[in-house]
């Protein structure tokens, strides 16, 4: 390696690549063109065209829309995938979930209104049916909840209230 003006030999950076078993890095791609958003991963597509709506009758999903139906279906995917890991019998699975959010105003520029919208919570409710015993149920539940990124990274921000209704 040749010297420096100074005479002195650079210091070479190196990087270090973490292994993907242990840091996975997602990539996507967004595009905003004509009041929406197209976001790409690779192989599909998608179209955000409001960052929050309070209009409960829009088709049209919001970004904060999307925070929470990504947190919701993967809560029940998790789910399901772990019953049906264990050969376990899941009738039925449905969900809800709420977000509170505080200051919303601040999120339609209303005058006089000051400071950021912020979520303060997420509430997702939990039905099924299955032929467990329910502190057998709840058990595969937390289970397959260790593996939801979303669930559990979301936990540290702010409150993640999870209730869990059996059907009869």
């Amino acid at each position: 390696m040749p010297n420096d003006d100074n005479g002195q030999r650079p210091v070479q950076a190196t990087t270090v690549r973490t292994p993907e078993s242990e840091r996975y890095t997602a990539s996507y791609r967004a595009i905003a063109a004509d009041g929406a958003v197209k976001v790409y991963n690779g192989a599909g597509c998608l179209c955000v065209s409001l960052p929050m709506s309070f209009d409960l009758m829009s088709p049209a999903f919001s970004s904060v829309d999307m925070v929470a139906a990504a947190v919701a279906s993967e809560v029940l995917l998790c789910i399901e995938k772990e019953f049906a890991r264990r050969k376990e019998d899941l009738m039925d699975l449905e969900g809800r979930a709420y977000l509170d959010i505080a200051n919303p105003l601040a999120a339609l520029n209303v005058v006089g209104i000051t400071g950021s919208p912020a979520i303060e919570r997420i509430g997702i409710d939990v039905y099924l049916f299955t032929f467990l015993e329910e502190d057998e149920a709840k058990e595969v539940i937390e289970a397959g909840l260790v593996h939801a990124v979303l669930y559990q990274s979301l936990q540290a921000a702010f409150p993640v209230d999870l209730r869990v209704s059996f059907a009869q």
